[in-house]
């Protein structure tokens, strides 16, 4: 059997349908319960296989897994196998990327990346990518495939097998943890939450998209344990965030999504809309009840508090008054201003990393056309600005080479968004013959 017959058997055992879910079946006020599967006799006990060997011998098994699978060209298209995989994978994978809330530069780990298609698409989102694995031959199928395409090759990821055990990085290394279908591998769930805990800084996220709590016991599941003597252990969400508190995680959220869509009428639609309510059977189909059942996306924070910064776009916004323009000398203009913070999110010190705060400066003509985009920067504080934050700012700036301009000034996190894109109202002072006549 093909691997591509074996997925396509797979999902169709995952899902228990040999196509998506036809229109649901009239409306019902509750679900019926889902009997949980049971080992029977005959089957593989997960927890006996995982004791069988010790880390190293469950790493070389799964390298011997990808051997003979090199040069397998449906492989190297993950995540575009089948149509309802790809659906599956990447729907799941939008979920962890926006609540993983990464950031210009942002260091993630991709954890058991395999052949490496999500550092890729990390990669591309701007991310500072380390891929790792148990198995080299699988990291070697990701390394070449990022190296033969030219969309991917000059983006940064970096390679590295994992020994089962020990993360090869520094303490506080990466800003965020991603382990997608991954988990389920590990032998030592414990030992490696400890390393996820390490390896993370203090705001670090880990992100988990991972089957569910009887995934040993599919069908799919067992036929790789026999075949291959790979791990394909359950996720237990409580058992994890049991040894995640002793590892030194503080919180754990669930995603709780509807991942298969529904399509409705333009009348229930605008219903829906209006009532901000849809019946159970429109919500809770039978296919997204059975993609619940057997899935589960998760993320782990090394804090309780989630502050939003100025990193992410969202909440930026500010209030700018003018206290005085200055000229100082025949090439320097001095400005003071107040500046509150009156969105969501807290500024991180001024500076030219992602999110630090400046004045940004823009230099127009008298009517208005762009002369210089990025004209200079004024600083607007060494330390975080919080909601409701009000600060004077002062400094100077060099006066334009011209006699007749405009300087438009406004906020922007460096490496993410001037804030007049999210609503912000930038302040425009206007020059004549070099002198200050007024603002608006």
């Amino acid at each position: 059997m093909s691997i591509l017959q074996r997925l396509q058997r797979s999902y169709q055992a995952l899902i228990g349908a040999e196509e998506p879910a036809a229109p649901p079946a009239p409306p019902v006020s509750r679900l019926p319960a889902v009997e949980p599967p049971t080992l029977k006799e005959g089957q593989i006990d997960v927890r006996e296989l995982i004791a069988r060997y010790d880390a190293a011998r469950h790493a070389e098994l799964a390298d011997a897994y990808f051997e003979p699978r090199m040069n397998n060209i449906v492989l190297r298209r993950k995540p575009f196998i089948t149509t309802h995989e790809m659906v599956q994978i990447l729907t799941a994978f939008a979920h962890v990327v926006e609540e993983l809330r990464i950031f210009p530069r942002v260091r993630v780990l991709d954890f058991g990346a395999g052949t490496a298609w999500s550092s890729r698409y990390l990669a591309s989102l701007g991310c500072q990518v380390t891929a790792i694995d148990v198995s080299k031959n699988a990291l070697q199928i990701g390394k070449s495939i990022h190296q033969e395409d030219p969309t991917t090759r000059d983006l940064p990821i970096e390679f590295h097998v994992f020994d089962g055990r020990s993360i090869p990085a520094a303490e506080k290394s990466f800003d965020r943890i991603l382990s997608f279908d991954a988990f389920h591998h590990v032998a030592d769930q414990k030992a490696v939450l400890a390393e996820f805990s390490r390896v993370l800084r203090d705001d670090g996220v880990a992100a988990f998209a991972e089957p569910g709590p009887y995934h040993s016991l599919m069908p799919s599941s067992q036929m790789e344990m026999q075949a291959y003597d790979v791990i394909e252990n359950d996720i237990r969400v409580e058992e994890i965030w049991d040894m995640a508190q002793a590892c030194g995680f503080a919180d754990i959220k669930l995603s709780f999504t509807m991942p298969h869509q529904t399509l409705v009428s333009l009348d229930d639609f605008n219903r829906f809309l209006e009532q901000r309510s849809a019946p159970d059977d429109v919500v809770f189909t039978h296919l997204n009840s059975q993609i619940h059942l057997n899935r589960r996306v998760f993320f782990l924070y090394k804090s309780a508090t989630h502050e939003p910064d100025s990193r992410f776009i969202s909440g930026l916004n500010y209030n700018m008054d003018l206290v005085e323009v200055t000229p100082v000398g025949p090439d320097t203009i001095r400005l003071t201003l107040v500046i509150e913070n009156t969105g969501g999110a807290t500024w991180l010190p001024s500076g030219y990393e992602p999110g630090n705060v400046n004045v940004g400066i823009h230099l127009r003509s008298p009517d208005g056309r762009m002369l210089d985009n990025d004209y200079t920067r004024l600083p607007v504080s060494s330390e975080r600005v919080r909601l409701g934050q009000k600060i004077e700012v002062s400094g100077t700036i060099p006066r334009p080479d011209v006699d007749d301009f405009q300087l438009e000034l406004d906020l922007v996190a460096e490496g993410v968004i001037w804030f007049e894109i999210v609503g912000g109202k930038p302040m425009k002072l206007a020059f004549r013959d070099r002198a200050y006549v007024g603002s608006r």
